[in-house]
């Protein structure tokens, strides 16, 4: 009975190992993201050693902490690498860039880009809410009364996107 159990509890601490590993391979990206040093994040995920939609940043994927950050040229090499625009987070990264732009200004590059790389504004978040809902609706109070030009021209930007995005082309699926 020892000489059965000797292998398998080698293999489980293996494979919790492997575990640990890859829990320090996401803290260290997120640590690297969050100070600014995206080279080293491109190499953790370029050497397979994190997935390019880690939720590792507060149960988001880097690419939404790229938006935060208003940093157009992450975003580009984020998803060269395979980075999911929708999925079922708290908060899209098309969302998170809206929300940047309608306070700060100056985001709508990294909005293009999204949409021009597949993010749909119909697509629900795990709440429910769209991104076009999210602009029209849940920011109407500050927002709204500070910056109500651009909110609109989100909206009128958003609409014209059909239920299900753009493909990376540019032209409708």
């Amino acid at each position: 009975m020892k000489k059965l159990l000797m292998p398998v509890m080698v293999l489980l601490l293996i494979v919790q190992g492997s575990y640990l590993l890859a829990a320090d391979y996401a803290e260290q990206a997120k640590t690297a993201a969050l100070e600014h040093r995206w080279k080293d994040v491109y190499k953790l995920i370029d050497d397979g050693k994190i997935d390019v939609n880690e939720r590792s940043f507060g149960g988001s994927p880097l690419i939404r902490l790229a938006t935060i950050q208003e940093r157009l040229e992450v975003v580009q090499e984020l998803l060269k690498r395979g980075a999911e625009l929708n999925i079922q987070v708290e908060k899209l990264p098309l969302m998170t860039a809206s929300s940047t732009y309608l306070w700060r200004g100056g985001n709508m590059p990294t909005i293009e880009l999204l949409l021009q790389s597949g993010a749909d504004p119909h697509f629900e978040n795990i709440d429910g809410v769209s991104t076009l809902n999210y602009v029209n609706s849940a920011l109407n109070l500050a927002e709204q009364a500070a910056y109500p030009a651009r909110k609109q021209e989100l909206i009128n930007l958003f609409e014209q996107i059909p239920p299900g995005g753009i493909n990376i082309k540019g032209s409708e699926e």
